[in-house]
């Protein structure tokens, strides 16, 4: 997640000025805004939705193409692979119609970063 009173993950570090990146470049991850987590909780609450949903964004997204958004060098150490693109985000879909584009997700983290 990152947005608003997130803290301790490559967005939060890459907005507070951080330099140094634990993450592969080749990592792949599923980033959600917290503002649309939080909408989701309410959704999930009001209508009293039954089961286990994985709430990940559909769009994958490489740490390399969020290092693109700006011209910054950075200082890799201890770099661990994440690799969420096996997360099954079907039902996830099909309940909550999230339909926020790889544009629209990779211009929201710009603005987060920048803002």
């Amino acid at each position: 997640m990152y947005g608003e009173l997130s803290k301790k993950n490559i967005f939060y570090d890459l907005k507070s000025g951080g330099k140094t990146l634990f993450l592969s470049s080749s990592s792949k991850l599923r980033p959600l805004n917290i503002r649309h987590v939080s909408n989701l909780v309410s959704k999930l609450i009001t209508e009293k939705t039954v089961g286990i949903v994985n709430v990940a964004n559909p769009n994958i997204i490489e740490i390399s193409e969020i290092l693109e958004l700006d011209n910054k060098q950075y200082d890799h150490k201890n770099e661990r692979f994440i690799n969420e693109s096996n997360i099954c985000v079907d039902k996830f879909n099909k309940d909550f119609q999230f339909n926020e584009s790889k544009k629209e997700l990779i211009e929201d983290i710009w603005r987060y970063i920048n803002f």
